[in-house]
């Protein structure tokens, strides 16, 4: 969870040697919001060359609240975007998953928070700017992004090759649009459609990956995504 550590970080401010578990837990999560409130007011830059580096809610409350109703990422400012790209930067270094293209953490839906792309994947349909999610079936190996705008639903359908522990390749296989639940149109892509995704940070409740497409494989964006419950 991404609560695990909390007690390091409890430790680290003298907080709960005599309290009991229910007070040290709303203590640390009072000590966390503070540091997330530290983040938001000017300290990202301190906290980022400091001794103890933010721990990984903090970061990722930073994200979501800097990018909450930013359209995905595509109406950040360039010094938005590079601040918001230090902070993803700061959590990428605390990774805890070992081998993130192998784990059965990325099972799931997951909706897109921020992005640095300007396109598609960003939610765009035309002038408008939808929700997207990509849902994981890491067992079969296959993924959907999933674009929806209003009664407008598009779906991009593909499958993965682990290239290594961190690594896909992804195979991109077919687009379909719905239009209230009827289905429209269903246009497979040719094989050479493929991306190059890295993961470089995963845990049960956030995933960032840079991701770069064959059409300009010098060239990643950055994608970060926050687990949907399970319904």
């Amino acid at each position: 969870m991404l609560l695990s550590g909390c007690d390091g970080l409890a430790k680290r401010h003298v907080i709960y040697s005599t309290q009991p578990n229910h007070m040290l837990r709303a203590t640390c999560i009072a000590v966390i919001a503070a540091s997330a409130s530290a983040l938001l007011t000017g300290s990202r830059v301190a906290l980022s060359k400091g001794a103890s580096p933010a721990h990984p809610l903090v970061l990722t409350q930073t994200i979501a609240q800097l990018s909450d109703g930013k359209r995905n990422g595509l109406k950040c400012t360039p010094a938005e975007a590079a601040e918001l790209e230090e902070i993803i930067g700061m959590l990428e270094r605390q990774n805890p998953t070992q081998a993130p293209a192998e784990s059965a953490l990325m099972d799931g839906s997951w909706r897109l928070l921020y992005t640095s792309t300007k396109g598609g994947s960003a939610g765009k349909l035309g002038p408008f700017v939808g929700k997207v999610k990509q849902v994981m079936d890491h067992g079969a190996g296959t993924y959907c992004d999933v674009l929806q705008l209003r009664g407008v639903r598009a779906t991009l359908a593909a499958h993965w090759d682990v290239v290594d522990p961190s690594t896909w390749k992804v195979i991109f296989y077919s687009i379909s649009f719905s239009v209230l639940g009827k289905q429209l149109v269903k246009k497979p892509f040719p094989p050479s459609q493929t991306g190059i995704w890295r993961m470089t940070y995963l845990d049960e409740r956030v995933r960032v990956l840079r991701a770069s497409g064959s059409n300009t494989p010098d060239v990643e964006n950055v994608y970060v995504l926050a687990k949907e419950p399970e319904a």
